[in-house]
């Protein structure tokens, strides 16, 4: 008797310590939604796109970028956007497609407006230009001489 005791508290202990093994949680969270990490993933990739055509726009404006190339990568993050925007239920309908596009000329106006910061990451600040990571405190990146402060 007391060893059908011993071998059920064993078998409770396993399977209380390995229980987070058995089950595979995909959220980081269980009270969100795929819906909700999908749309946090889409914007995301908003912001990312509205960061390269930002940066687009300055090589163009420097002359860094032939004209013909310029044009065929801003129209191709459009196109992008506008699916991401389609996709996050923005404008919704595709047959509003100007107003989509004036959509998107107002968020990529709106987002050259803000300000790149270093992020402080720990024991490390975060260029917002390479991401490399920097000293507390310094002014400047390490790697590409961006401003941090």
């Amino acid at each position: 008797m007391t060893g059908v005791i011993i071998v059920l508290i064993a078998a409770a202990v396993f399977l209380f310590v390995f229980e987070p093994f058995f089950y595979v949680r995909k959220l980081p969270n269980r009270f969100i939604t795929r819906k909700q990490v999908r749309k946090n993933e889409l914007n995301v990739l908003k912001e990312n796109l509205l960061d390269s055509i930002r940066e687009l726009d300055l090589e163009n404006a420097t002359g860094m970028i032939p004209k013909e190339d310029y044009h065929k990568l801003r129209k191709a993050y459009i196109s992008r956007l506008e699916t991401i925007n389609h996709e996050l239920g923005g404008l919704g309908k595709p047959d509003r497609t100007d107003d989509i596009k004036k959509q998107i000329e107002i968020d990529i106006k709106i987002h050259r407006k803000k300000p790149k910061i270093a992020v402080e990451d720990g024991n490390s600040l975060i260029c917002p230009k390479c991401s490399a990571g920097n000293l507390p405190g310094s002014n400047f990146c390490s790697k590409c001489g961006e401003k941090l402060s």
